[in-house]
């Protein structure tokens, strides 16, 4: 094989594997909206804790029911605690929670849920710990 050949098939080589670097996709946060329900004749609950893999806001959608009010947790290997203000939302509302459980070091984050109004149905939703967007912000 010549000097030429020889130099194109590693500078070929070389190219092809730095692009294939560029546009490899790496899971980077917990971004998968998980549904949530709540029933109303409950004061307060929780959602499942899910990882918090970064510091982005943590995204609620409520989808139907009664409105809730909700408040960002995480948990310290301890105990929760109350990482975000408390703001409550409307259904159709995707909303970006400003929080600071991964800045405090939790890596779990749950939503605590508590009803408005007391009632004999179910409110629902979808969350994710960490999100790729920014929706309208509660700091």
């Amino acid at each position: 094989m010549n000097k030429t050949l020889k130099t194109v098939l590693i500078v070929t080589a070389l190219v092809s594997s730095g692009l294939a670097g560029a546009y490899t996709t790496v899971n980077a946060a917990n971004v998968k909206d998980t549904p949530y329900g709540f029933y109303n004749t409950n004061l307060e609950g929780n959602t499942t804790s899910r990882i918090k893999e970064n510091a982005t806001k943590v995204y609620i959608h409520p989808i139907s029911g009664p409105e809730l009010k909700y408040t960002v947790q995480g948990y310290n290997g301890t105990q929760w605690n109350n990482r975000s203000s408390t703001h409550q939302l409307s259904n159709g509302t995707q909303a970006s929670f400003t929080n600071f459980v991964y800045e405090n070091g939790d890596p779990t984050a749950r939503l605590h849920l508590k009803r408005t109004q007391y009632a004999y149905t179910t409110s629902y939703g979808e969350w994710s710990p960490d999100s790729t967007q920014n929706y309208t912000i509660y700091n």
